[in-house]
């Protein structure tokens, strides 16, 4: 259940500190995401569209393909992004136009207090890049005027773990940590919402997103090239706590070789690929133990590169029951199972925007368990 990209659509530069405030409660940092995940929320929105354009579905808390049809009919006629998902913008928008107050769901568990949510944090004269570069000081750190200090996405702290168990031979719990404020651009923290949205929508509900730390201005290890998290532009997600069946508990990248843990890491991953251009997982040596995660500085996703098809093939072999290698490589076997999973040809898998739209589909699939 994604939320819409208002920062992408608008934009923070130059705003006022008031406008700011009033399009980041827009975005929904402050929300509770569980509310939009229950029958009386999505009858609340089946009811609205009736009321307000009279599109005539059935109001019986399922949404379904009459009903996706009107909230796209809705959001088209208010400039909205049609992807007839009801986030925070399609939800102040039936407000703002009618529709009564949608119901609050069920009391959220109090959770420790954070500070009210974000706020911008510049950084205008950050001085020269020296951590992991090949040539300390040789290149400046950007100045990147629109950053933000986040303490929460939507109600969802962030949690900086400081002391890690092993449990078992695969299995690691958190044992320490402690509440933290990241800082990012704007354009991480819509994938950031987009991400809880998600993963409340396949039945994980988040308390809390486990991090190894946002911006810091770094070379990319051994190189004189600057870490996209010298622009803001990442999070290295380290895990999620998140409330199941069995209640709550931690799932994080470090037990990526148990199967059990590996099953709902396939899920964690496939959400975040949604919602991020960039995502380097436990397929690397380096990065066995965190998600990264950054949006490609607007370049949007690379489908062919190494990071996105490895998880593909992953994300293959668990769909069609399969055992393609972990290569990386767009090569004749990872071609002839995204043909099967997708019914494009060869041909058309060449092409990046079909090559994308199959991927996408591929990583909703592998969300869904």
């Amino acid at each position: 259940m994604p939320y819409e990209n208002v920062f992408d659509m608008e934009g923070f530069g130059g705003l006022g500190d008031d406008v700011g405030q009033e399009l980041l409660g827009e975005l929904g940092f402050e929300q509770e995401i569980g509310s939009r995940n229950t029958p009386e929320y999505r009858r609340w929105v089946q009811a609205s569209l009736n009321q307000l354009q009279g599109s005539g579905v059935v109001v019986d808390g399922v949404i379904g393909r009459n009903t996706r049809s009107a909230i796209r009919d809705f959001q088209r006629r208010h400039q909205l992004t049609a992807d007839g998902i009801v986030g925070p913008l399609t939800e102040a928008a039936l407000i703002r136009t009618g529709a009564r107050l949608p119901p609050t769901g069920s009391p959220s568990p109090p959770v420790p207090s954070t500070p009210a949510g974000p706020r911008p944090c510049p950084v205008m004269s950050p001085g020269a890049a020296t951590d992991r570069c090949l040539t300390p000081g040789k290149l400046m750190c950007p100045a990147i005027p629109t950053l933000l200090c986040v303490s929460n996405v939507a109600g969802i702290r962030f949690e900086y773990p400081t002391r890690y168990e092993k449990t078992t031979d695969h299995v690691y719990v958190v044992r320490a940590r402690r509440s933290v404020t990241q800082r990012f651009a704007p354009s991480v923290g819509t994938a950031l919402a987009n991400f809880v949205a998600r993963l409340a929508d396949i039945g994980m509900s988040i308390e809390a997103i486990l991090t190894a730390g946002s911006h810091y201005c770094r070379c990319i290890t051994g190189t004189d090239i600057l870490s996209n998290h010298s622009f803001g532009d990442a999070i290295d997600v380290v895990g999620v706590r998140w409330r199941g069946l069995g209640g709550t508990r931690e799932t994080i990248a470090h037990s990526f070789r148990d199967p059990g843990e590996r099953q709902i890491l396939r899920r964690i991953n496939a959400c975040l690929r949604l919602c991020f251009a960039t995502v380097i997982d436990y397929h690397r040596a380096d990065h066995r133990d965190h998600f990264h995660c950054d949006m490609n500085r607007g370049g949007g996703r690379i489908a062919t590169g190494a990071t996105t098809i490895v998880f593909a093939q992953e994300a293959l072999n668990h769909v069609l029951g399969l055992t393609l290698p972990d290569t990386g490589r767009l090569d004749a076997a990872t071609i002839a199972a995204l043909s099967r999973f997708s019914g494009r040809s060869s041909t058309e898998l060449r092409n990046n925007t079909i090559l994308n739209r199959v991927l996408d589909e591929l990583f909703r699939r592998a969300a869904r368990g």
